[in-house]
């Protein structure tokens, strides 16, 4: 509702302090930049996520990667089930041809002569593992398979991931554009006052009644508030730039967000925040899901020192280059043992062994920084919350200050250049209070993003 004079009027922005590392991730960007054919787009802080979560094109390739995942596990799973396949060979031939193999000898066996000639072979084939990589006829489930799994699970749980950094960075645009809109407000109303100072001042100078230096500092002081306020307008356009960038409008004058602040909801307590960790945070189910592929290849690895075993039956038909319409049936039951290989299976075998016990590591260790993680945010929402009473308190004795110094200034009882200090020192209490609440709330976000979305910091 405040784009246009946003983009339009001078502006400050109380930047929200953005999550440490947390520079936008290569990028988040709009899915595709389209133009916006005519009209307005409204936005509340619930709608907008909603909106890049929808389009965001790294939450879209983590999708396709998890799809891609389940056909690999199919396909896993079917690499250890019987296969049939069909023969089909035509050749031409020409010249001798022997009808069966010849031992060394200077006499020539089974041999005839003949022109150029076509022949053709048809059939079929059957191949079953017997005993391969731990599955027994491709009943019970082979580790290659719980390995595909094992990557699913890593894949859903960074998605998951993604997507909290995705909310947390589209959270950050929202309010960083609605604190340069407010900024716009307070920065137009402070150049307004500095102006009508500097109009009093030079006013008395022209009669000598200030020193050639209150007149230099007035003027100092008037190009400051230009300056700050044109500051401010490029930073509210900036803002809305990329708000409209993140859900694919060129045009930012298309995008109308509400200019107010969403509601909080009570601050999760520190306990329940941790329990809510342990049971269903993403990053857990990641090295969960990478304990559980070390497990799978080590039993992998296991099983390669076994012997394995493939059946295969063919059936073919056809001309041999013998005989014309000669069938011929073949079955073997093969087996494969590992007998010397320099201790390549064995090695193989124990350092899956050592990664395993590498990942249950991993494990406690991404207990133990989540845990810190979200009592850091605990520990910098409280002293937020604290730094903003205290201004609300300041804000509060300001404004009673400039509402008496009003109501005196009607009877002539208050000169007009400290009713304008007295409005100049509430607007700059106003300020730091829109600067607060922006980083107030945007730990408020850091901490959603920390739980992965397990508490959600507005209603």
């Amino acid at each position: 509702m405040l784009l246009g004079r946003a983009l339009s009027a001078p502006s400050t922005q109380a930047t929200p302090r953005p999550s440490p590392g947390s520079a936008p991730r290569a990028q988040l960007v709009q899915a595709s930049k389209k133009k916006q054919p005519g009209g307005t787009v409204y936005f509340n802080l619930r709608k907008y996520i909603d909106a890049v979560v929808a389009q965001d094109p790294g939450l879209i390739s983590s999708r396709l990667a998890l799809m891609s995942n389940a056909e690999e596990i199919k396909a896993t799973r079917a690499s250890y089930l019987p296969h049939l396949s069909a023969i089909a060979d035509i050749g031409l031939v020409a010249g001798p041809q022997y009808l069966s193999f010849v031992a060394p000898t200077i006499r020539l066996e089974n041999v005839r002569t003949v022109g150029a000639g076509v022949y053709e072979v048809g059939g079929a084939s059957l191949t079953m593992p017997f005993f391969k990589d731990g599955t027994f006829l491709g009943i019970n489930t082979p580790p290659a398979v719980n390995i595909k799994r094992a990557q699913g699970q890593i894949l859903a749980a960074q998605t998951r991931l993604e997507q909290a950094e995705v909310i947390y960075q589209a959270t950050y645009v929202f309010l960083r554009a609605i604190s340069s809109a407010k900024q716009v407000e307070i920065l137009r109303a402070e150049l307004d006052l500095v102006q009508k100072q500097t109009a009093i001042i030079e006013e008395k100078a022209k009669y000598n009644l200030v020193t050639a230096e209150d007149l230099a500092a007035a003027e100092n002081k008037l190009r400051d508030a230009k300056l700050r306020a044109n500051t401010g307008a490029t930073a509210a356009i900036d803002a809305f730039f990329r708000l409209a960038e993140l859900v694919g409008i060129e045009d930012p004058r298309q995008v109308r967000i509400e200019i107010k602040y969403p509601t909080p909801e009570p601050l999760a307590s520190f306990d329940g925040a941790l329990l809510r960790m342990n049971v269903e945070h993403p990053a857990i189910a990641a090295q969960e899901g990478a304990v559980n592929e070390a497990k799978a290849n080590l039993a992998l690895r296991q099983i390669q020192l076994w012997p394995s075993g493939t059946v295969r039956s063919t059936y073919r038909y056809g001309e041999d280059l013998s005989e014309i319409g000669q069938e011929q049936f073949v079955g073997v039951l093969s087996f494969s043992a590992p007998i010397f290989d320099f201790g390549e299976l064995h090695y193989a075998a124990k350092a899956a062994d050592f990664n395993l016990q590498s990942q249950n590591e991993k494990l406690v260790k991404v207990h133990n920084d989540l845990r810190q993680s979200i009592f850091d945010d605990f520990k910098n929402i409280q002293n937020e919350t604290l730094l903003l009473a205290n201004n609300n308190t300041v804000v509060t004795d300001d404004q009673r200050t400039v509402d008496r110094l009003q109501e005196l200034a009607k009877y002539g009882q208050v000169p007009i250049p400290a009713l304008l200090d007295a409005q100049l020192q509430l607007l700059a209490a106003k300020e730091a209070q829109d600067g607060l609440t922006v980083t107030l709330y945007t730990d408020y976000a850091f901490l959603d993003r920390t739980t992965a979305g397990e508490w959600h910091w507005f209603r």
